[in-house]
């Protein structure tokens, strides 16, 4: 697939990163690879190896958390230019924006809300 979109879903709890991967699919988005990591460290490897279209991160995980990963890739002039969504039970947007996120979306997860926010910024 050339023109696949690359999401890298970056979170700890499986239960979360197959929510967001049945969200894309039972909206038919298409055609979209899916990646996914369980932690920052991975997430970061990901990113420099397959150059995702989108990340959605989660921020509390082990190692590298999401602020640290979301500022890490916007401060790389070689990543700046992928797209962050901050996904987590966090209520602390400020600092999310201030890592870099382009979008702070907080769990529980509205699936209508981040489809469209998907969609936007794809």
């Amino acid at each position: 697939m050339e023109d696949s979109k690359r999401i890298l879903i970056v979170d700890d709890e499986d239960h979360i990163r197959l929510m967001i991967e049945s969200t894309l699919e039972d909206a038919n988005v298409d055609p979209v690879n899916l990646l996914e990591a369980r932690d920052g460290d991975e997430a970061l490897s990901l990113i420099r190896s397959q150059s995702p279209d989108l990340v959605i991160t989660d921020v509390l995980m082990p190692g590298l958390d999401g602020f640290s990963l979301v500022s890490l890739v916007k401060s790389n002039p070689l990543t700046s230019h992928i797209p962050c969504i901050i996904l987590t039970v966090l209520d602390d947007a400020p600092q999310g924006y201030r890592a870099g996120a382009d979008v702070f979306l907080s769990k529980p997860i509205d699936h209508d809300d981040l489809l469209n926010t998907i969609l936007n910024l794809l």
